[in-house]
């Protein structure tokens, strides 16, 4: 996770990491100086579109068919360039991101903390389009089935930077090791 979750925070995460590919998840409309940020830093990138924002009347929506249910409106207007500024709660804590559609509203800040890695996820045809490496799942189990369906997907340096992935997070797993092994083995480097 990145610290405060700023923007900045957020750049130092990935220049630590540049020579991987990201998927920059946004949402529509967003603010143009993330993807230009990321260009500028000459990072390898691929922006995807993860969220609209509608118009709907909501009168007839049944709230117990949700987990989550979180919408801001607001009757003040606000200048076009502050789509994309977060929303604070009177004690400093983003709670959502300015959008508009003709309307001041706000998008649940959490929305993000939502979007999981599963095993599966590899299957996903939007994330294998982007063609970025996608993360590893944060529990054991759904790491080693999204490593079992990208060995036969992925060249076998990509494989190896799962295995080197797969040893950081769950160091006790033999899976990683062994799957490490058989790639240094294929390369005959004992």
């Amino acid at each position: 996770s990145f610290a405060d979750g700023s923007f900045t925070n957020f750049i130092e995460l990935i220049i630590k990491h540049k020579e991987e590919k990201f998927m920059l998840a946004l949402s529509e409309p967003h603010k143009p100086e993330l993807p230009e940020t990321l260009a500028k830093l000459k990072l390898q990138f691929s922006p995807v579109i993860l969220a609209r924002t509608v118009a709907a009347d909501l009168n007839d929506l049944d709230i117990k068919k949700f987990d989550l249910l979180a919408l801001y409106s607001f009757s003040n207007s606000a200048p076009e360039n502050a789509v994309g500024c977060p929303f604070a709660n009177k004690n400093g804590q983003v709670i959502g991101l300015m959008h508009s559609n003709g309307q001041v509203t706000a998008i649940d800040a959490n929305y993000a903390k939502q979007l999981k890695v599963t095993g599966l996820s590899s299957l996903d045809a939007a994330l294998r389009e982007t063609t970025i490496r996608t993360a590893l799942p944060d529990t054991e189990n759904e790491a080693m089935t999204m490593m079992t369906l990208k060995k036969g997907q992925t060249t076998a340096d990509v494989y190896a930077k799962y295995s080197d992935e797969f040893i950081s997070k769950f160091p006790t797993s033999a899976f990683g090791y062994k799957e490490k092994a058989a790639y240094l083995t294929d390369k005959a480097e004992y």
